[in-house]
């Protein structure tokens, strides 16, 4: 991936959405949660509880993981 070209976050984006539409067919509720969760190079997204919200990130982080990609956490209350 080339970064600080103006096309890097849309080279991103659509990688990572290649990525993560593979799943579609096994786990949609959460395909659609994780692409409306983009925003440029992070991901933004919430819970209904801690342990909603864990169980989300440890999908995420596999899924990512998988295609290459290194997931971080940062936590906001």
């Amino acid at each position: 991936m080339a970064f600080g070209l103006s096309c890097s976050p849309f080279l991103l984006n659509t990688s990572l959405k290649h990525h993560i539409l593979k799943y579609e067919s096994e786990d949609p509720q959460f395909v659609q949660k994780l692409l409306q969760s983009f925003h440029v190079d992070d991901i933004l997204t919430e819970g209904s509880d801690d342990d909603e919200a864990y169980v989300f990130y440890i999908k995420e982080k596999s899924r990512l993981t998988e295609g290459g990609f290194n997931v971080s956490v940062m936590i906001y209350d």
